[in-house]
């Protein structure tokens, strides 16, 4: 499953081994709503896999500057995830 996406802020910093996590650039299909809300559908990963988003629990821009632009909480399957959002580009920590 989507096990390059983290959940938390621990896990959001270092990888499985201690290793730091960097930002891995991805296509995300989303919606614009009326109201100029992006939703994010489904992620593309670079080697041609994709996973539906379930539902977008939450977004939020950092209040302490903990990463770039605006983070999105999302249910894939089973699973809690973060995507991010800078501008155009979308991005996850892996």
């Amino acid at each position: 499953m989507f096990a390059i996406l983290g959940s938390s802020k621990e896990v959001a910093q270092k990888g499985r081994k201690g290793s730091k996590l960097n930002k891995v650039y991805v296509q995300v299909d989303s919606e614009r709503m009326e109201n100029s809300e992006v939703v994010p559908l489904a992620i593309s990963w670079t080697d041609g896999r994709v996973w539906k988003i379930d539902r977008v629990i939450h977004s939020c821009a950092s209040p302490d500057g903990e990463y770039e632009g605006i983070r999105y909480t999302v249910m894939i399957g089973n699973a809690e995830k973060y995507i991010y959002r800078v501008g155009h580009a979308w991005y996850v920590m892996a």
